[in-house]
């Protein structure tokens, strides 16, 4: 059951894919389909799974089948169409590249790549929820939901029950429930079957995304440099919703940027669809969606091509989709509590917020003092990354400022300065000052990696 519960999703993802690139399917590359197959699928359905909830029907084991029926048989006909559409067409055998030299690196560095995600395998599939975090805030609502079978539940509604930010979106329990629902058991490790996929997924996407503007084995490379990375290996098998989200940002902000660079609208749709799922994942999307509209209207006031109301209607093609996307989880948010556990988000965007950064300038220091040490530095962690992050731009800011990369500069710097901000105005106890850190790193690293690529093609 849980390959049923995987390949339903994926699925899924196929079919809105298609939907999406339904004229402009030849532009994307097998490693990309896989990318966004995966990443449409686990939040398409989780999405669905709680509008069924949200309009009264029961997350039921049939309401389940029912949707993965439908996925599957929309795959079918997807198919059946292609089959129709090419009948009489003579198939070409693919004709092989020539074998290059530098073909054994490409093979050395796809075991390693391979060997990474293959701990994110047993990690998985093995272990239970073995981080706090994956336990107090997201498996304990997807225990609840499986049980209660209705996002109405009581215990979801209490604060005293749900302590740890009572107030998150619920991604990842959708998903855990969808697979619970699946194996009709609320076994741990099968609930979080899907996070290996969702790896999968963003390993392809890294790779996919460089592919467009860097060599393969360049690509290759920087793709194996982020899937060694031991904060990504840990957090996308522990059942946060960190590395789930660092996924979704990587993708939204991607679109984003092949859009400003190609123009062309699925880009744009695919932007938006990944941004929706990643305000449904935790609240720190929020941000990235104010950061990723800035970055568009910033490059369609620039720009020159575009008539004004091709600049409106482009604007409006990312807004207004995640609105109506998320019209259903802003309702049900009002119904439930929120806690002072650690922040919200209401103690950043407050009508005293500039007093507040004024009065609490003097923490810049020390936050930038424990960024240093317990990120950059923290080489247990995140290997060389952080530390090559800042090296790459230091040694590129001719390139830095070139478009599209400007715009890819901005998304990852309004990030941290985002960061930054959210550490000045609201108090975070020392205990839990790296854990958020690391956290936050890893939510913005997909962005920084392809940044580094994009600046790292022109001096290799």
């Amino acid at each position: 059951m849980l390959l049923f519960g995987v390949l339903s999703i994926y699925l899924a993802g196929f079919v809105i894919r298609r939907a999406v690139f339904y004229k402009d399917s030849s532009i994307l590359s097998p490693a990309e389909k896989v990318g966004l197959d995966f990443g449409f699928g686990a939040g398409g359905l989780a999405l669905l799974f709680f509008y069924i909830s949200f309009a009264g029907a029961g997350l039921t084991r049939a309401n389940m089948i029912g949707l993965a029926l439908i996925s599957i048989v929309a795959a079918i006909a997807i198919k059946l169409h292609d089959l129709y559409r090419n009948r009489g067409k003579r198939w070409r055998a693919a004709q092989k590249e020539p074998v290059s030299k530098t073909g054994w690196m490409k093979i050395v560095v796809v075991i390693i790549i391979g060997m990474c995600v293959a701990v994110i395998f047993f990690k998985s599939l093995y272990y239970p929820m073995y981080e706090w975090m994956s336990r107090s805030i997201f498996g304990i609502k997807a225990k609840v939901l499986y049980e209660s079978k209705s996002i109405y539940d009581k215990d979801l509604l209490d604060k005293e029950f749900v302590v740890e930010h009572p107030e998150y979106p619920l991604l990842i329990p959708m998903l855990e429930d969808w697979m619970y629902t699946c194996r009709n058991s609320s076994d741990d490790r099968f609930g979080k079957g899907f996070l290996p996929f969702l790896a999968v997924g963003f390993l392809c996407s890294i790779y996919a995304i460089q592919r467009k503007f860097c060599t393969q084995l360049h690509s290759l490379i920087f793709t194996a440099l982020y899937a060694t990375l031991y904060t990504f290996v840990y957090r996308a098998s522990c059942g946060e919703a960190d590395a789930p989200l660092a996924f979704y940002y990587f993708l939204a902000g991607s679109y984003i940027l092949l859009w400003i660079r190609f123009k062309i609208y699925p880009y744009l749709v695919s932007a938006s669809l990944f941004t929706a799922i990643a305000m449904f994942s935790k609240l720190e999307a929020s941000g990235f969606f104010a950061i990723l509209s800035g970055c568009l209207a910033i490059s369609l006031f620039l720009d020159k091509g575009l008539g004004l109301k091709k600049k409106f209607t482009a604007l409006c093609a990312y807004t207004i989709p995640v609105f109506a996307i998320l019209i259903p989880w802003m309702m049900y948010k009002r119904l439930l509590p929120t806690t002072d556990v650690i922040f919200t988000a209401k103690d950043i965007f407050n009508p005293n917020v500039f007093n507040t950064i004024h009065a609490n300038s003097w923490r810049v220091m020390p936050i930038m003092n424990n960024f240093v040490f317990d990120v950059v530095l923290k080489t247990r962690k995140w290997d060389l990354f952080w530390v090559l992050f800042f090296v790459i731009q230091a040694f590129s800011l001719k390139e830095l400022f070139r478009k599209p990369v400007s715009y890819l500069a901005f998304m990852v710097w309004a990030t941290l300065g985002t960061y930054l901000l959210m550490f000045i105005t609201v108090y975070v106890e020392p205990a839990h000052m790296f854990v958020t850190m690391d956290r936050f790193a890893l939510q913005v690293s997909g962005l920084a990696l392809l940044l580094m690529s994009l600046l790292a093609r022109q001096k290799i």
